[in-house]
């Protein structure tokens, strides 16, 4: 490839990553029955389930979700 390309390329191209916001944070989590519940909720259970033995050191996300799902039902 030659520089003028590589460098035409590189004055044209702005940084979009200002432009891109992201998506918002969710206030509220769904239920598989269609209920919403709260975020605080969610949040508190999952600080109840960190005291357990079992999700102390080997409780990453993966078995949080699962564990929510499961036995929750979000």
């Amino acid at each position: 490839m030659t520089s003028s390309t590589w460098y035409q390329s590189q004055k044209k191209s702005e940084d979009r990553r200002k432009q891109n916001k992201g998506r918002p944070n969710t206030q509220t989590s769904v239920t598989t029955e269609g209920e919403t519940i709260s975020d605080t909720i969610v949040i508190e259970v999952l600080k109840n389930m960190r005291k357990e033995p079992f999700f102390q050191n080997g409780g990453g996300y993966r078995k949080l979700t699962k564990y929510l799902r499961r036995n929750l039902g979000l």
